[in-house]
């Protein structure tokens, strides 16, 4: 609950980094900062086409695997919370899903088939 704090506040989420005086949010971002700032260091995206290949891997994650796996779950990221953080986390996520998490997680089931067939240009490129 207190990530608005790091920082003073740069970023409502995490993760955040300083290098000495930047500030850096946003994995991505930070990825490509430290690419930069470090050119004697391997790279981590070895030029635009890696840049370019990478954006599109979390794209396509954060709307294939993410969406899935939040659904399947919900439950044990909330029982993982202790009493503030849970009471936030299901207040925060019921209004995002409009629903109770236990619905949220009631689809998982439905929705694994999808998931499965999915992850079909991932375990193409991973061939």
């Amino acid at each position: 609950l207190e990530v608005p704090t790091v920082e003073g506040g740069v970023s409502k989420l995490v993760p955040v980094i300083r290098d000495g005086e930047t500030v850096v949010a946003d994995s991505f971002a930070i990825a490509l900062y430290l690419d930069e700032a470090y050119p004697e260091r391997p790279t981590l995206f070895s030029g635009d086409g890696g840049k370019a290949m990478a954006r599109f891997i979390e794209r396509w994650s954060q709307l294939t695997i993410h969406a899935y796996v939040t659904t399947a779950a919900i439950m044990d990221l909330h029982a993982m919370q202790d009493g503030a953080n849970a009471a936030y986390f299901r207040q925060n996520r019921e209004q995002r899903f409009g629903k109770r998490l236990e619905e949220v997680m009631a689809a998982r089931d439905a929705g694994l088939g999808a998931f499965r067939a999915a992850l079909e240009p991932l375990r193409s490129t991973l061939a």
